[in-house]
């Protein structure tokens, strides 16, 4: 079940022959840093990580949606050796803090020249819509940088994705859940942080083609264009994929129909070789999700994987809600279940190269449960990343994987 709220969900489901392969190993060197307790004195439910090294340490930043001071989620820092510091309890500093952080976490430049911690809400502000926050890397300057005003002046509420970093035009970029127009399918928006004055603007409604994206954008390196992707809409109300330049000019990229096609897009896409790769959370041959490739325009797209889940003695995965990341030619990312008879989640490797796609992990409950978010990489073999279940207390955990 998901653990933030998710009322766009449209659940396919089948058991059907795969087309594509698949194989499974559990690799060398899985550990938990850290098993989250909830309560006043750390966070629950936790989001992506954002994996950072200080001197000869790793750190860790991440939100988590709930726990803390006031139930309504933290800011955290969580060291190599599993120690926890909230840097934030969401709720406490004001009537009007941000509540309830749902994406990912990003750098940014301060004035002095030190860096701090930018991220978004998905509820709290002023009037409630969502917040986009920053602090420093000890907990100090906490701010509120920005108040959703929902579809006031054309803006958006409820942000469930976290801010991507162009180093181009060092704006950050983001997505709404809702909000924009009088659809209320959500936005597009950039902001600048500190070297722009912390200014922001929407660059477009999800009115056009798909809608009600989760997933932090991707900003290309080739074009410079914004892709996102939205969970629902589209075609044939099954989510597609979308661009948006920074005139705010859209064009659709993809439009998904479910049964041997993808369905519901919830994941960040990648970029490689001047192509696009994604999940989507279900459909595909069996209904559980698969990963697509497409060209810049659209003009071309295909399913490269469908999941396959645990269904008649499979050790797949099913459901990548989280989306891929890219390590050395391979993606690497989540499913929410599948893996093995305990059916609680795995991480995968797919190789675009040979359409082979390898279980990395399949978590069992005490080592974590339900992975929804990306994983991270810092060096060249270090994965890190989270569960929304699982461990001690059924609160999640943050788990690190060495790989090969």
């Amino acid at each position: 079940m998901r653990k933030t709220f998710d009322p766009f969900k449209t659940i396919l489901s089948g058991c059907a022959l795969a087309l594509a392969m698949h194989s499974a190993a559990q690799a060398g060197g899985f550990k938990v840093i850290h098993y989250f307790a909830g309560g006043t004195g750390d966070g629950a439910l936790p989001n992506e990580v954002l994996p950072r090294k200080n001197g000869s340490k790793t750190e860790f930043f991440l939100t988590t949606f709930s726990g803390g001071e006031k139930n309504e989620g933290t800011i955290s820092l969580i060291g190599q050796n599993g120690n926890v510091t909230i840097l934030h309890s969401f709720g406490h500093v004001d009537p009007y803090d941000g509540t309830y952080p749902a994406g990912s976490l990003a750098l940014d430049r301060n004035p002095d020249g030190t860096q701090s911690v930018v991220g978004t809400t998905s509820e709290g502000g002023l009037p409630g819509y969502g917040t986009i926050f920053e602090i420093g890397l000890d907990g100090s300057l906490y701010a509120r940088d920005y108040d959703f005003q929902g579809n006031q002046s054309g803006d958006g509420r409820g942000p469930m994705s976290g801010l991507a970093f162009d180093p181009k035009d060092h704006y950050f970029y983001g997505t709404t859940l809702a909000g924009g127009d009088s659809n209320d399918d959500g936005t597009v928006y950039k902001f600048g942080g500190f070297v722009h004055g912390y200014s922001y603007g929407v660059l477009g409604a999800y009115s056009w083609n798909s809608k009600n994206p989760y997933a932090t954008p991707l900003v290309s390196a080739d074009t410079g264009d914004v892709y996102v992707t939205g969970a629902e809409g589209g075609g044939y109300g099954l989510g597609g994929a979308d661009a948006v330049d920074t005139s705010g000019n859209w064009r659709a990229v993809a439009d998904f129909s479910g049964n041997g096609d993808g369905a519901n897009p919830e994941g960040t896409m990648v970029e490689y070789n001047g192509y696009y790769y994604g999940t989507t959370a279900y459909g595909g041959s069996d209904g559980l999700g698969t990963i697509f490739i497409v060209s810049w325009n659209g003009a071309y797209r295909q399913t490269l994987y469908s999941f396959k889940g645990v269904c008649c003695g499979r050790s797949d995965g099913s459901f990548p809600i989280g989306g891929l990341v890219l390590k050395n030619g391979k993606f690497y990312g989540t499913t929410i279940n599948g893996g093995s008879s305990s059916d609680l989640g795995t991480v995968f490797q797919f190789d675009p190269a040979t359409g082979a796609e390898t279980v990395l992990h399949a978590f069992t409950g005490t080592d974590g449960a339900h992975p929804y978010a990306r994983v991270a990489f810092l060096g060249a073999k270090a994965l890190y990343g989270t569960t929304n279940g699982g461990g001690h207390d059924d609160n999640g955990v943050l788990f690190k994987m060495t790989l090969k």
